[in-house]
């Protein structure tokens, strides 16, 4: 939790999706993640826990009315910019071209940076495919 409080809290509501019994507790701790997603993302991106706590949400959006406001497509956009800024589509661990000003305590490996791009990618493809090929309504 000290970490990155958001992740923790994202770890927590995807953990709770399936069995939770108390709807009431499910539905504070969906409107508290909520908050502090858009909180996060509205920020400059400084941490790699930061975005993989909104690629974890993508993966597993927040319940609401989906195809309609389903935020999941903004998101990932934002958060695949947030990573650029933080250098990983490099392929590389930190480095010092990226981590100036705020990110500058930012350290990750060569392997978080991989396998973070490749979850933006991913997420930005299925939601790219998603819009391409929304299903129509007939009348």
């Amino acid at each position: 939790y000290d970490a990155s409080p958001i992740l923790f809290w994202v770890i927590l509501y995807i953990t709770c999706r399936r069995y939770t019994k108390d709807r009431v507790f499910f539905q504070a701790l969906v409107d508290h993640v909520e908050k502090d997603i858009w909180k996060a993302v509205s920020a400059t991106i400084t941490t790699l826990e930061t975005v993989h706590a909104v690629l974890f949400l993508c993966a597993w959006p927040l319940p609401n009315l989906r195809l309609l406001i389903d935020p999941s497509t903004n998101l990932v956009s934002l958060i695949t910019s947030g990573a650029m800024l933080l250098g990983v589509q490099t392929g590389r661990g930190s480095s010092k071209e990226f981590c100036v000003g705020g990110r500058r305590e930012c350290i990750f490996s060569d392997e978080e940076a991989a396998s973070t791009w490749f979850a933006c990618c991913s997420l930005s493809t299925k939601y790219v495919l998603y819009d391409i090929c929304k299903p129509t309504q007939y009348h």
